[in-house]
């Protein structure tokens, strides 16, 4: 998952939440858990708040492994060469080199 794609789910999730849970239709999923978590679920939760339980862990993880992917695509981007000097430096060199670029670009002739 690229870094934009991570920030989208990032961004649905966060924009899905009203006071901590999701908020959209209801549908029901099935999956299976292991005889001891589902347990400890029923030990731990009330039986009207599991389902809101199990919906809240499963936005965290999915947050959580968004914003995972998100620091990957960061470290992974290639590095732009510093070619000497700072990155103050090399961000003008950069803009500089975007703005000859553009200046070609927006040359369309009279209007």
């Amino acid at each position: 998952m690229d870094i934009v794609a991570a920030h989208g789910c990032c961004a649905y999730i966060h924009d899905h939440r009203r006071n901590g849970m999701m908020e959209s239709s209801r549908e029901r999923a099935a999956f299976t858990l292991s005889a001891a978590i589902k347990a400890e679920l029923e030990k731990a939760v009330p039986k009207s708040k599991r389902s809101r339980f199990v919906e809240q862990a499963i936005a965290d993880a999915l947050m959580q492994r968004a914003r995972q992917r998100a620091r990957d695509a960061i470290r992974s981007a290639p590095a732009y060469p510093v070619r000497g000097g700072d990155s103050i430096a090399t961000l003008h060199r950069i803009r500089a080199e975007r703005d000859r670029d553009l200046v070609p670009r927006a040359d369309l002739g009279p209007a």
